[in-house]
């Protein structure tokens, strides 16, 4: 019997073995969020964090921490001193408290879950031009390229990375999976950042927006017009001293000639330091500088063939809209009757031949034995005053 009952219990004891184990990720209420921010940053797709990731994911929730805090950071949490934290890890290190944790924490909750859910549904109605909950591909693909960040075969291959089913149209989980997923090429990444930025105040958006169409990293033309349109150049920073910040070996190794969004957030320290200025108020700046590009030549020339349709029908409509001017007459000539006020001078002088024309047209002259000189003078036409041979003695007097 003994035999029977252990080989009975031992199915349910293999069940039990095989049941997945929760860790502190399924059972802390800040699981779901770690988890999720992991699969944001964790671009090598390994589970865990190198200390570059975890520094970028530092500087994205604490946008205040400069370069030196945020080491510190990923000094701290990196307990093992391996160069890898896993999300177990992480959690457990919000877990401790602290003022460190404190303020991870508050940027966590702003930028995942339900908040992070928020801002890419207001971001997806702003594309859903019709309302009914989908997407259009082919619009979508319109706005990528009026964007002027991206060349025409980059649209091609972001529109067919988010419409994987191929059917043209992309509903609301379709479009948060594809934003929150960290996989894809640089210019999926990079359309990502523009579309719905993964920062709650949209910075990168912007860095992507000035790299340029075909590129996800700066150079230093760039760098100097976003540097232009934040209004940071002035005398304290000229162009020549923008070019040399660019340079700076603090801002990007020697020998290379762009930047990444990680190399840009430094730039921006050295910025604040060249100027006197808090680091949040260089951030600041910048997010207030036209986050959107000049456009290509094609879309200007677009635009300005729409701008001409749209000046053309506002004239045909004040045109349409106008009524028809009556002519003014004068006071002076309005309500009073001068029709015979000519008689008074006669049709001999000057004076009482302009009287008849503007007051009783049309003036033919009555008097039968003016010379046909006058004649001619008052009309210019003697063929209409005089007829047979009165006619022609005018003409030979003449």
């Amino acid at each position: 019997m003994s035999a029977k009952r252990s080989s009975a219990s031992s199915p349910s004891l293999s069940r039990r073995s095989l049941a997945p184990r929760q860790t502190i990720l399924d059972t802390d209420p800040l699981g779901p969020n770690v988890r999720e921010i992991f699969e944001r940053f964790d671009q090598s797709g390994d589970g865990v964090f190198d200390r570059d990731e975890l520094a970028k994911l530092l500087k994205t929730l604490l946008t205040d921490f400069d370069n030196r805090q945020v080491g510190a950071l990923v000094s701290e949490i990196d307990k093992g001193g391996d160069g890898k934290v896993s999300a177990k890890e992480f959690l457990l290190w919000l877990k401790e408290g602290g003022e460190g944790t404190e303020a991870v924490t508050r940027s966590l909750l702003k930028q995942t879950g339900e908040a992070r859910d928020a801002r890419i549904r207001e971001v997806f109605a702003k594309y859903d031009s019709e309302g009914d909950g989908s997407l259009s591909i082919a619009e979508l693909d319109k706005t990528l390229k009026m964007l002027g960040a991206f060349t025409n075969d980059e649209c091609r291959k972001i529109c067919a990375d988010l419409d994987k089913s191929g059917d043209g149209e992309v509903d609301f989980d379709e479009f948060a999976a594809w934003i929150k997923s960290a996989n894809g090429a640089r210019e999926i990444l990079k359309a990502k950042a523009i579309l719905a930025p993964s920062d709650s105040d949209g910075l990168e958006g912007i860095f992507y927006s000035f790299c340029g169409a075909g590129k996800s990293d700066m150079d230093g033309k760039g760098f100097l017009k976003l540097m232009k349109e934040a209004k940071l150049v002035d005398k304290l920073l000229p162009p020549a001293s923008v070019d040399l910040l660019f340079a700076d070996t603090r801002v990007k190794p020697k020998g290379t000639r762009t930047i990444d969004f990680d190399l840009f957030e430094n730039a921006l320290e050295v910025v604040a330091e060249k100027k006197s200025m808090k680091r949040e108020e260089v951030r600041a700046a910048v997010l207030y500088a036209s986050s959107t590009p000049a456009p290509s030549p094609t879309a200007k020339a677009k635009l300005k063939s729409g701008m001409k349709k749209v000046l053309m029908m506002q004239k045909m409509k004040k045109l349409v809209k106008k009524k028809p001017e009556t002519p003014k007459i004068p006071d002076w000539q309005r309500n009073v009757d001068n029709s015979e006020l000519w008689r008074t001078f006669g049709l001999e002088g000057k004076a009482g031949r302009s009287l008849k024309y503007l007051y009783a047209p049309p003036y033919m002259p009555e008097v039968p034995d003016m010379n046909a000189s006058t004649a001619v003078g008052l009309h210019g036409n003697s063929s209409m005053l005089a007829s047979g041979k009165s006619a022609s003695l005018s003409l030979s007097k003449l």
